[in-house]
């Protein structure tokens, strides 16, 4: 699948140096968090689309374009506060994970995006909490979608 991005971000990419910040934004939701968790790679927090974006470490592998093979993406992020991984130990709904692409020149436009990414996969150390993250609809999803049975279509049969 082919992305459409502006023309400042195609300059900022391929210049040698550009004076324009690419910023990666996760926000993660789950129906037990009373707040959306939304954090940048940034060294300050950034304001995009009215939204305050945490300044927060974490590292991460977005997911390819690949048509062999459904999306995966893997995340790394601190594990700075202990709560988050009590949380996800107690938890039986997987969190679910937007990740966007911004230049700080623009925070308002968003470049390129994938949501609706289930954390999966989730391993945790006293540094680090990392996981894949995949979108579950496509894996649970039967092939081929309809079939044709005597149930279904009786006239044929």
């Amino acid at each position: 699948m082919s992305r459409t991005l502006s023309l400042a971000m195609l300059v900022a990419l391929f210049n040698q140096q550009t004076d324009d910040a690419i910023i990666p934004l996760l926000t993660i939701e789950h129906p037990e968090m009373e707040d959306t968790l939304r954090f940048a790679l940034n060294g300050e927090t950034i304001w995009s689309r009215g939204e305050p974006y945490l300044a927060f470490p974490f590292e991460l592998v977005v997911p390819d374009d690949s048509p062999d093979r459904p999306p995966q993406a893997n995340l790394t992020v601190s594990n700075i506060d202990r709560q988050m991984t009590a949380f996800l130990e107690s938890s039986v709904i997987p969190p679910t994970v937007t990740i966007e692409i911004i230049m700080a020149s623009a925070p308002d436009v968003v470049e390129a995006a994938w949501s609706g990414l289930t954390l999966r996969n989730v391993k945790y150390n006293v540094q680090a909490i990392t996981g894949s993250l995949t979108y579950e609809k496509m894996a649970t999803e039967g092939y081929p979608r309809g079939v044709f049975s005597p149930s279904y279509f009786p006239a044929m049969f």
